[in-house]
């Protein structure tokens, strides 16, 4: 049976998420997670250093791959757990 994902928008709904999983699973749990922020968008500014797109453009992107590539993502990762378990015989 395959676990509804949790779809996290901003950081504070993340922190409530962790906090809610902390507390059901413990501090030293094991996890694994890809969280993607403004940060991740560098892009060359017109003097051809590093630079993070504006909070708006980060957003608008961010919206964008939720929208278009959640589905793919979530797939690829429900079948990496399923081999996972596959291969130990759970």
């Amino acid at each position: 049976m395959r676990k509804k994902t949790t779809r996290i928008k901003n950081l504070g709904e993340l922190q409530k998420h962790v906090n809610s999983l902390t507390k059901r699973h413990g501090e030293t749990a094991p996890c694994c997670a890809w969280i993607l922020t403004r940060d991740d968008f560098v892009t060359i500014d017109d003097a051809g250093r590093d630079a993070i797109v504006d909070a708006n453009t980060a957003k608008i992107m961010l919206m964008d791959i939720d929208t278009f590539e959640y589905s793919y993502i979530e797939d690829h990762l429900q079948r990496i757990v399923s081999n996972e378990l596959t291969s130990r015989n759970l």
